[in-house]
């Protein structure tokens, strides 16, 4: 395994690999989608390990792919009144303090723990999956129609401290955020799939814009002479937008169960790409 790693890296150009990347990328938007699932666990391992591409180089790469892909899901939502506009700006700027902090230890962090980039939590992403496919089977439980009443109050505590995991992850390892925040979204506020996912996508998005901003400056000088960032960045932001734009058509136009089967399989093959990366890289 370690010799054909080498061969990757070395003799072969990543760009002849850019039909692979693509299709990654455009699964990548599809799960985006679905419920606002993050690049890292399947770019990271790629870009890092396979390709040898620079760490820092490799975590802007995802962060500026999910935020894209929040991008274009945050306007589809908003366009069917699935964002929860105040509610969202509210967490997204509790968020940023948690950012800056997850960013000002990964300065220390990143460069003793780049193993930690070698895999991912691919059983656990799988597991979810397999969670939602339970709520498909469950009967829909209508939308409240004021997620802020009283009763609700007393889950933002929890609602603030995932908020706040999420969060530093972002800023300390560059993992996007937005699937973790819709599924706080759903757990402490019973937010539907759908709006918990819009409003996710919208945290997501100024999550990312902030931290992809302070991860670029720790690019080594290098980095930005990489045929990834000049060539293949652009491609793989297209076809992951694009990705997401179609995986929000099938999204939008199902029921509430049959949303919940989808979003469960796409989980689960996320899952386990990222899985099958960890078992090809070691």
């Amino acid at each position: 395994m370690v010799k054909s790693n080498y061969f990757i890296k070395k003799d072969k150009p990543i760009l002849i690999h850019l039909p692979a990347l693509l299709f990654m990328s455009l699964f990548t938007g599809i799960a985006a989608s679905a419920i606002g699932f993050t690049a890292w666990p399947l770019v990271v391992p790629v870009l890092f390990v396979l390709f040898g591409v620079d760490i820092y180089l490799t975590i802007f790469i995802s962060l500026l792919m999910d935020c894209g892909n929040a991008l274009v899901m945050t306007v589809i939502a908003a366009r069917n009144g699935r964002v929860l506009v105040r509610q969202g700006l509210t967490l997204a700027a509790f968020a940023l303090p948690w950012i800056f902090a997850g960013i000002l230890i990964g300065k220390t962090f990143i460069p003793q723990n780049e193993d930690y980039f070698r895999g991912s939590a691919g059983y656990l992403i799988m597991l979810l999956g397999f969670i939602f496919i339970a709520r498909g089977f469950k009967k829909s439980v209508p939308e409240p129609e004021d997620i802020l009443t009283p009763r609700y109050r007393f889950r933002f505590v929890p609602l603030l401290a995932g908020v706040a995991v999420m969060a530093f992850q972002v800023g300390l390892v560059g993992i996007g955020g937005g699937m973790g925040y819709a599924v706080f979204l759903m757990l402490c506020i019973s937010a539907p799939v759908l709006t918990a996912t819009g409003t996710a996508m919208l945290m997501t998005l100024i999550s990312t814009i902030v931290a992809s901003v302070l991860i670029f400056f720790q690019i080594p000088d290098t980095g930005f002479n990489h045929e990834i960032l000049r060539l293949g960045l652009p491609m793989m932001m297209a076809a992951s937008m694009a990705g997401t734009a179609v995986g929000s058509k099938i999204a939008y136009s199902v029921s509430e169960a049959k949303l919940n089967f989808f979003i469960g399989a796409v989980v689960i093959c996320a899952g386990l790409a990222a899985a099958l990366h960890r078992f090809y890289i070691q």
